[in-house]
């Protein structure tokens, strides 16, 4: 698990460093690789190489914000956790828009530390999907991997998240029924009849539409805007089937 810790306290950078090498050492299973920063610029940098896990942000930081650098680094380490440390609760919610596993206040304790990296150790890992492909073959992804799914002319072609497209069988049977397997993982959300959605990677809503980490714009539809919007919402506080 490749962590990366960014303050620019060098003080409550080596702190916190101190409580992470320790967490390694308490527990048994964690394989544990730290990458302290004192600056979002640089972690960004890092993250175009080093496939980061987990970030730990302090969110008042001179240059990029802890907030601004976790939008960021959604657009190159989509997967990545974030975990926000900070002095004041008060960008509770720009942590909420930003989808932070958890917010931790400053000076930051062991415990409370301990227990969020517990739950993100504890967290299922993505599931692998089958998707029928054009031919009558099947190729199987991790779930993580599909970025959106799109309906055009009875086939659906699967967007993954490398830039590939899986070009899948023409299908006799309703779009949402031919996407079960995927729906089943409750990732996935409709903004429009012939797409869907992987939530993980949804960098920001728009008013009419939803910009994907890659950059992709979908157009959410007038009729499911509303409904689509609460689904999104419920998605990120957890409220959800």
């Amino acid at each position: 698990m490749n962590i990366a810790l960014c303050d620019d306290s060098p003080i409550e950078l080596e702190e916190i460093r101190g409580y992470l090498e320790e967490y390694r050492c308490r527990r048994p299973f964690p394989s544990l690789t730290l990458f302290p920063f004192e600056h979002g610029e640089d972690l960004l940098r890092a993250a175009e190489r080093i496939p980061f896990d987990l970030c730990l942000l302090d969110i008042l930081m001179p240059g990029l914000s802890g907030i601004e650098t976790a939008r960021m680094l959604k657009s190159i380490r989509p997967a990545a956790a974030v975990v926000f440390l900070t002095s004041t609760p008060d960008f509770a919610l720009d942590a909420f828009q930003v989808r932070a596993k958890n917010y931790l206040l400053k000076p930051v304790q062991a415990d409370p530390l301990y227990a969020a990296l517990d739950e993100l150790l504890a967290a299922p890992r993505p599931f692998p999907v089958e998707l029928a492909a054009e031919g009558g073959a099947s190729v199987v992804v991790a779930v993580d991997r599909v970025l959106y799914l799109e309906c055009t002319d009875h086939r659906v072609f699967y967007h993954l998240t490398d830039g590939t497209c899986i070009r899948g069988r023409t299908i006799r049977v309703p779009f949402l029924s031919a996407a079960a397997p995927l729906l089943e993982s409750g990732l996935f959300l409709q903004p429009h009849r012939s797409y869907l959605i992987n939530a993980e990677h949804i960098l920001r809503l728009t008013g009419q539409s939803v910009i994907l980490s890659d950059g992709t714009e979908i157009a959410v539809s007038q009729l499911r805007r509303r409904e689509f919007r609460q689904q999104y919402m419920d998605y990120l506080s957890g409220d959800r089937p």
